[in-house]
């Protein structure tokens, strides 16, 4: 947070009307020293009294200036159209407020119109609760973005070369934009507001990489077990250690996710027993896994999972999952199980979103976290933006958050 400082016009530094105060009171302290040495100082001094704060009103009255407060750099103040800073309709720092500039803005690429938190405007169906509290949108129907729309994103590191660190201590939120040939990629991990409160480790984790020489684009996101004590390592290590296999059995053709997820087993266990050496039982370190591989010209893609994570499709009435419904075994977590859900998957133009239940629940259960996503979600938007999408204010969805965005844009 920037640190507040007073900003003084030039025209005030102009008419600064304190000099000449200081001016009048030393002329008039030197009039009433020489009066003294003659005698009359009683009558001269209350003269000189009467003088100086006559002085100092009219001084001050018509010419001083309103010093403005200005904030360096902070997110929650806004400029108008005549310059004026100001703070935000709430009173609070934040990066949703809408502009009031006279010219127009460059407008998203996208259009979420409708991101749940983020506006008070008419959510298209009757009877829609409307959190006044919240910040509107401006008159465009947009949401102002705190960062620019970067039109691509970053070339995901090689599965091969994925660094897999024996102590792991998460961030709290890790986000990242990314484009492989035709696919342009966003993914965030938050942590959860409970585990915020609990001071707690984020659980979730994912990893986005190309494999089998660039061919192949493979995202891997994982929701470690709530109830597992060391789940970030399970989701952490999982991740990365399924990409490398993945990355592997690609380049040998080696086909079969269910054998990958055996090397990824084999290798996950080698790597348990070197970190913990005092007895702690594998299954601390429970994961479920939801994932993509997809070859970058567009080809027969595959989503898999083990557990209850998600690979939705966007529709126009809201998101479809790819997997049959969930049975929701306890014993379906990696690596406990290898045994996954597998879909083949045609790709198009439509948005594919790989969530973790912190979200793909909120997206079933509730109509407007849904639609806000759906519209969110048309085109590519920016890292900045998808991690806003993702702070939905919803009570009963405290835990972590964890989502992969897939956009295809085939060659024309």
């Amino acid at each position: 947070m920037g640190a507040y400082h007073c900003g003084v016009t030039p025209e005030t530094q102009e008419r600064n009307p304190f000099v000449s105060i200081a001016v009048l009171v030393v002329v008039m302290a030197l009039v009433a020293g020489l009066a003294g040495r003659f005698g009359v100082s009683g009558v001269v001094a209350a003269i000189c009294v009467a003088i100086a704060m006559t002085g100092t009103w009219v001084l001050l009255s018509p010419q001083i200036e309103t010093l403005e407060v200005v904030h360096a750099g902070s997110p929650g103040r806004s400029t108008g159209a005549t310059g004026e800073a100001k703070l935000a309709p709430t009173g609070t720092v934040t990066p949703f407020v809408g502009s009031s500039e006279s010219e127009p803005r460059e407008r998203l690429r996208s259009t979420p119109r409708l991101a749940v938190g983020f506006d008070t405007g008419d959510t298209g169906r009757p009877g829609s609760p409307q959190p006044a509290h919240l910040p509107s949108l401006n008159e465009d129907g947009f949401v102002d973005s705190v960062a620019p729309v970067q039109a691509l994103g970053q070339l995901p590191q090689d599965a091969s070369a994925l660094q897999v660190s024996t102590t792991v201590e998460p961030n709290s939120n890790v986000s990242g934009a990314y484009t492989l040939g035709q696919f342009e990629v966003r993914a965030t991990s938050r942590r959860g507001s409970d585990h915020v409160i609990l001071n707690d480790l984020r659980q979730d984790d994912y990893v986005v990489a190309s494999a089998a020489g660039g061919r192949y684009l493979v995202v891997v996101v994982a929701d470690g077990q709530g109830a597992a004590e060391n789940a970030h390592y399970g989701s952490y290590w999982s991740c990365r250690l399924l990409a490398q296999a993945i990355d592997q059995h690609l380049r040998d053709g080696v086909p079969g996710i269910e054998k990958m997820l055996e090397r990824t087993r084999e290798e996950l266990h080698s790597l348990f027993e070197m970190r913990f050496t005092d007895g702690t039982k594998l299954r601390t370190i429970a994961t479920t896994l939801v994932g993509l591989i997809a070859p970058i010209d567009g080809g027969p893609a595959a989503g898999f999972r083990v557990g209850d994570g998600d690979l939705l499709v966007a529709g126009a009435d809201g998101w479809t999952s790819v997997f049959a419904p969930a049975i929701g075994d306890p014993e379906a977590v990696f690596p406990r199980s290898v045994e996954a859900d597998v879909a083949p998957l045609d790709l198009d133009a439509r948005c594919l979103l790989l969530a973790t239940d912190g979200v793909s629940a909120p997206l079933a259960a509730n109509d407007d976290v849904a639609l806000s996503f759906v519209e969110g979600l048309q085109a590519p938007i920016s890292e900045v933006e998808f991690d806003q999408l993702l702070s939905f204010p919803l009570e009963e969805a405290r835990g972590d958050r964890t989502a992969v965005s897939i956009w295809f844009s085939p060659k024309k």
